[in-house]
């Protein structure tokens, strides 16, 4: 009988017990929950941040000796997107006093395989053979490339992606031609197949027209071999590309530099339609449009874009050509539709998102989609889609449970510190490569994956 009173004893206790924590539940659906934003309601060494793999159909980190401020996708030997996955990418590094030669580097990140199911392995049993060998590591190869200073740009020609542009520090621009040594980092067995690289170990041109250092360089895309680029002074330089029995050689198109901005030139874009038009931003807080056939090389067009802070970055999208996305020191990501700029009114943008709560560092339209993508000093990767709107009820309801995240964000990419530059992949649809101060990371997120049976399974 003893026995039995203890049993039924457990057992109230245990129903008790349950509904307390079945009440306390309860009492967490119905309360409202605190969003997670860097900076804001979140308390160093109180909580710990984590994802799941799910997230990602791809998501890798390459830690570096010294940290990029700037970074370019080359070609690929392959342009179609096969597992495992292969990048080939350029960075240059900044380093300190006490390294006396400084590098860039050709890196070749392979053997990437989907780490989407890493943790599931319910999952992975129903993934394909050719993903058997999903939780290795990727390798990694690369090739040095001396350089006379610290790299504060690097930019790859998108005719020919192994003709790289190098903005360094002590104002000189340098153009390797790397197809040399992408040729070596192709080899399946590069130590035994190694061969003289000291073609692409020179420079194949340099400029020392630049006053200063500079951070804003672009290539045409209309125009092949088309470089622009903008320093600290204000001043915009225009490069245009000859070609004599295959050696390509480089020549300013004016003698002097465009001029007008008041302030230091950050980005700088050219159209993606016209031939002769580029539009650049400062800090000087505007974004001008230039002409390269005005002989008083003077902007053609200018407008204010923020009210109170450097535009740090602009992205033309390629796709719908009147439109540009800008990036400044207060975090906020603008729209601006250039149809509408005039120096009769002032411009309002066609879109604003104020969601990073620190300066925009980075910020690219997708290639052959209508999303955009920005990169921020608060450590995070955000995605966005335009098109995307909640409707009034919905609206309403996310006020109630104060949600607000705008209904455009469609993914954030966190886990690095003091992000500087982000790009899509040029051939491998919606795949993302970042540096930051602690290194690399190449990764894709789930909900944009064009692959239908992933998509499927994620229902």
């Amino acid at each position: 009988m003893d026995e039995l009173n203890l049993k039924v004893q457990n057992s109230e206790k245990q129903y008790i017990e349950e509904e307390e924590e079945a009440e306390k539940y309860r009492e967490g659906i119905n309360s409202k929950a605190d969003i997670y934003r860097p900076g804001e309601n979140y308390n160093d060494g109180e909580f710990e941040l984590t994802f799941q793999n799910k997230a990602y159909e791809i998501n890798y980190k390459i830690r570096n000796e010294w940290p990029a401020l700037s970074f370019d996708i080359v070609s690929q030997p392959l342009d179609t997107m096969n597992y495992p996955l292969s990048c080939y990418f350029v960075v240059g590094v900044q380093t300190d006093e006490t390294v006396p030669q400084k590098n860039c580097y050709m890196i070749k990140a392979y053997d990437m395989y989907k780490t989407r199911y890493d943790s599931d392995e319910s999952d992975v049993e129903d993934e394909d053979d050719d993903n058997e060998n999903l939780d290795d590591e990727p390798s990694l190869e690369y090739q040095t490339i001396p350089i006379t200073g610290n790299v504060n740009r690097v930019r790859a020609m998108p005719q020919n992606r192994n003709i790289v542009g190098f903005w360094c520090e002590d104002s000189k621009v340098h153009i390797y031609d790397l197809t040399q040594m992408s040729q070596v980092l192709r080899q399946e067995n590069m130590a035994s197949s190694l061969k003289s690289i000291t073609k692409s170990k020179k420079a194949i041109q340099t400029f020392d027209f630049h006053t200063t250092e500079g951070f804003a360089m672009d290539w045409s895309k209309c125009v092949e071999g088309r470089l622009a680029t903008g320093d600290c002074n204000g001043e915009i330089n225009v490069m245009d590309m000859q070609t004599n029995s295959g050696v390509h050689t480089w020549k300013r198109i004016y003698d002097k530099p465009f001029v007008g901005h008041t302030g230091s030139v950050e980005d700088l874009q050219f159209s993606p339609s016209e031939d002769s038009v580029f539009a650049s931003c400062s800090c000087d807080r505007t974004i001008k449009f230039w002409d390269t056939r005005k002989k008083n090389r003077k902007h053609a067009l200018s407008f204010e874009a923020s009210e109170k802070a450097d535009v740090n970055v602009i992205s033309w999208n390629p796709l719908t050509s009147y439109f540009i996305a800008s990036g400044d020191d207060d975090g906020v990501i603008r729209i601006w539709d250039v149809r509408q700029c005039s120096d009769s009114s002032p411009m309002k943008p066609v879109g604003q998102f104020i969601y990073h709560k620190n300066s925009i560092t980075s910020i690219e339209w997708n290639p052959i989609e209508s999303t955009l993508l920005a990169a921020s000093d608060s450590d995070k990767v955000t995605i966005w889609d335009l098109s995307l709107e909640r409707d009034a009820e919905q609206e309403e309801i996310e006020k109630e449970i104060g949600n607000e995240i705008p209904p455009q964000l469609l993914f954030e990419h966190m886990g690095q510190v003091d992000i500087k530059e982000v790009h899509w992949h040029p051939k491998f649809q919606n795949v993302l490569i970042t540096t930051s101060l602690d290194g690399y990371s190449i990764f894709k997120p789930s909900n944009l994956s064009e692959d239908p049976e992933d998509e499927e399974m994620e229902q």
